[in-house]
């Protein structure tokens, strides 16, 4: 009897070794269209991004695809973009080529900026500010990131219409938002190899090089707007600079403010 009762309790610690062990908690991602909550460690902020890789990457696909036939059919368009002209010289006559921009591919440029820029936000996030999307579904994270782009894009324009009403330059503000405009529709289109790469190699330097090359854009952007400004003789220099702080500079300190003390 002794002996068959600790034969028992071997059999018995065993089970409960094998229980423990076979009780390991099991981390489900969610799907892109899944509501159900998503269980997080440490490491999972990556996984959560691969998991859903072949959505975003669905979503580049057509989007460089649409930009290529947009390229190869109206070339007009994208020339008249790259060259950051401030004034459009594709005006409508007979002689004009009648497949040159239309509100349709304005429209098209648009969303593609701000499709590519909250992805490439997500991807940043995941990349460098972990905690904050610990605890998140993708879907969260990226309503999160078209709001903060949305919020500051209500931000500037509001900004950029109010200036020009009150010291009516409307003609000037026309030109800074087509510069502007021109801008963020080169951003949207450079977005998009650098997404599909960062997808497919998980290269964080990638992201580091977009930040580059859109801080260098924003720069150019910047001294185009401060030589428009100063083409008007009630505007010095401090006056533009001021300016200038209150539509990027302070709203982008703020959102880094914002994104350190989260992390």
């Amino acid at each position: 009897m002794d002996s068959l009762r600790h034969s028992i309790n071997d059999d018995s610690i065993k089970l409960n070794y094998v229980s423990k062990v076979d009780s390991a908690p099991i981390h489900k991602y969610e799907s892109l269209f899944d509501s159900q909550s998503i269980i997080l460690n440490s490491n999972t902020s990556k996984d959560l991004i691969n998991s859903q890789s072949d959505y975003l990457t669905y979503v580049i696909i057509f989007l460089i695809g649409s930009a290529a036939l947009i390229w190869h059919f109206m070339p007009d368009r994208f020339r008249m973009i790259f060259s950051l002209k401030t004034e459009s010289h594709y005006l409508r006559s007979v002689n004009a080529n009648p497949l040159v921009q239309g509100n349709l591919i304005t429209g098209f440029f648009a969303i593609n900026y701000f499709i590519s820029l909250g992805i490439f936000m997500f991807l940043f996030l995941g990349e460098f500010f972990e905690d904050l999307i610990e605890g998140h579904s993708t879907i969260e994270m990226l309503g999160w990131c078209y709001f903060i782009i949305g919020v500051f894009y209500i931000y500037r324009t509001a900004l950029i219409y109010g200036i020009s009403i009150i010291f009516n330059t409307i003609k000037l503000r026309k030109q800074q938002v087509r510069i502007g405009q021109n801008i963020l529709f080169i951003t949207g289109i450079f977005l998009l190899p650098i997404i599909l790469l960062k997808l497919y190699t998980g290269f964080g330097g990638l992201l580091i090089f977009a930040i580059v090359i859109i801080g260098l854009l924003q720069l150019v952007r910047l001294t185009k707007t401060f030589a428009i400004g100063k083409s008007i003789s009630m505007f010095n220099a401090l006056h533009i600079i001021l300016y200038l702080c209150a539509l990027d500079i302070v709203p982008a300190l703020v959102l880094i403010r914002m994104f350190v003390n989260t992390s």
